[in-house]
């Protein structure tokens, strides 16, 4: 972690995402930002066998190439969010992520309010620090 972006840089580093670093800054959990574009689809694959085994939901975030801290990151995200919305969620879950006016569906928007500021905290990475796209509009 350095101090900002041109310490980083003046001490020869290549800056991968603003912010202090976290479970999900590695560069191994920065490859899977890059090469899927789409992580709602799949990680909401894997949230939903936590309603069976948090281990096997786990197992499936890390075949998706997470490393093990950003994994569990990312299964207390959906635990906490499976507590605070699943009604919501539950209905929505074939919905697309966003409204035709461009807001999130309230699935995502319960998600985001409730588990996204652990889930920041904690994981320090996300597609937006990191520069890079998603399948979800903000």
């Amino acid at each position: 972690t350095y101090p900002n972006a041109a310490a980083a840089q003046a001490a020869g580093a290549v800056v991968t995402h603003q912010g202090n670093c976290g479970a999900c800054s590695t560069l191994q959990d920065l490859a899977v930002y890059v090469s899927r574009p789409d992580l709602t689809t799949p990680v909401r694959r894997c949230a939903f066998r936590s309603f069976v085994s948090n281990d096997w939901s786990r197992s499936c975030l890390m075949d998706l190439g997470f490393s093990e801290p950003c994994a569990n990151v990312w299964l207390y995200n959906a635990e906490n969010t499976r507590l605070r919305c699943v009604y919501i969620c539950l209905l929505l879950v074939r919905s697309k992520n966003n409204l035709e006016n461009g807001r999130l569906n309230s699935c995502l928007q319960c998600d985001e309010d409730m588990s996204g500021p652990f889930f920041k905290k904690y994981s320090a990475r996300t597609r937006r620090n990191s520069g890079l796209h998603s399948a979800i509009v903000r």
